[in-house]
């Protein structure tokens, strides 16, 4: 399952939920000292550390072509424990309750 090229472009360029906080658009590789406590990013052929290696959303999926490397992902389950794949355990925030939920149940609760 990916995000749509459409669903990408809904955000504007300053909207948090379009950053690369929530969406995967981009990768720095980092020496060890970076990546630690992890060992060093190995590097593609012709890059170094510190540099960023952009994903490509500039072409809609298709049918035929739904699998790239290198297309924008949701970040909300990243964090698997690379030694144990099976887990699929993250440590990134869920969110259970919208900003205009909780102000409803505020102004319910102040109106009682």
């Amino acid at each position: 399952m990916s995000l749509t090229k459409w669903a990408i472009d809904l955000y504007e360029p300053t909207d948090d939920r379009a950053s690369n906080f929530a969406i995967r658009k981009y990768f720095i590789l980092n020496d060890a000292d970076g990546n630690a406590p992890f060992k060093a990013d190995n590097l593609p052929i012709g890059y170094k550390y510190g540099d960023t290696i952009k994903m490509n959303s500039s072409q809609p999926l298709t049918p035929l072509y739904n699998s790239k490397v290198d297309w924008p992902y949701s970040r909300k389950f990243e964090g698997t424990d690379p030694i144990n794949p099976q887990s699929s355990y993250s440590f990134n925030d869920q969110v259970y309750l919208r900003l205009a939920d909780t102000y409803l149940i505020k102004a319910e609760a102040q109106f009682s």
